[in-house]
């Protein structure tokens, strides 16, 4: 991080992802089982509110799983090597053979691609991946009902509703997701659309590859890989925007 103009959501995200790693399964699991006693007393506002921290740290730690859930390999390694085991840029540079530079690169993405999540937001790669979706809206789900199933509970009423509408954006997504992926299933190869339904399934299957790599997936030029992957792009940007 920059200590001189730092970006304030950038290191909130870099708190989370030290947070997660210096967290173990044993300690999740006593904080969500202090989480659940603390719901069951919603009239008693002190508990509830702790129950509210609880929850969201929770899903912080969710967030970091689903962020790395998309990552390549090489990065995962590196969020390990950097935020489980402490290790400097140099030493995991040397260690994966990749230049610090890009290391540096890797950190500033997977950083600002977890403060994004944080805002419960989808980024633009987002639409290739149904998994991060999926667990996206399953967090808004656990965030909204906690709000929705209390009476008494004070809250901002227009972030609710603003949660409320990505959800319902999100889920649409999804649904485009999976109509994609099961045209592509029942599709011959002598369909019209047969060529479209491969390209954009192959970018969900490998999200992280390029227009190049995708092409040569699918035996098709670049310039066919650009027109099928913007057409579905015109579709569902809406539903991140």
């Amino acid at each position: 991080m920059n200590a001189i103009n730092p970006d304030l959501g950038l290191y909130v995200a870099e708190q989370i992802l030290i947070q997660r790693f210096k967290t173990s399964e044993k300690e999740l699991a006593q904080l969500g089982h202090l989480a659940r006693f603390c719901q069951m007393e919603p009239e008693d506002s002190k508990r509830y509110k702790t129950y509210l921290s609880l929850q969201r740290y929770k899903i912080n730690m969710a967030m970091v799983d689903i962020v790395i859930m998309g990552l390549t390999q090489e990065m995962r390694d590196f969020v390990k090597a950097r935020y489980r085991d402490d290790k400097s840029f140099h030493r995991i540079a040397i260690e994966l053979f990749v230049c610090e530079a890009t290391l540096h690169k890797w950190n500033r993405f997977i950083l600002q691609a977890l403060a994004t999540m944080s805002s419960y937001t989808l980024a633009g790669d987002d639409i290739y991946r149904p998994n991060v979706v999926r667990n996206m809206i399953h967090l808004l789900d656990m965030r909204i009902n906690t709000f929705q199933e209390t009476e008494k509970l004070e809250y901002n009423k227009v972030w609710l509703a603003s949660l409320v509408d990505k959800r319902r954006r999100y889920r649409k997504l999804l649904e485009a997701l999976m109509e994609i992926q099961a045209a592509y299933r029942k599709a011959d190869t002598g369909d019209r659309n047969y060529v479209r339904y491969q390209v954009i399934n192959e970018k969900i299957r490998h999200s992280n590859e390029n227009v190049s790599q995708i092409a040569g997936r699918c035996g098709v030029s670049l310039a066919t890989v650009h027109k099928h992957l913007k057409s579905y792009t015109d579709v569902v940007q809406k539903y991140i925007a």
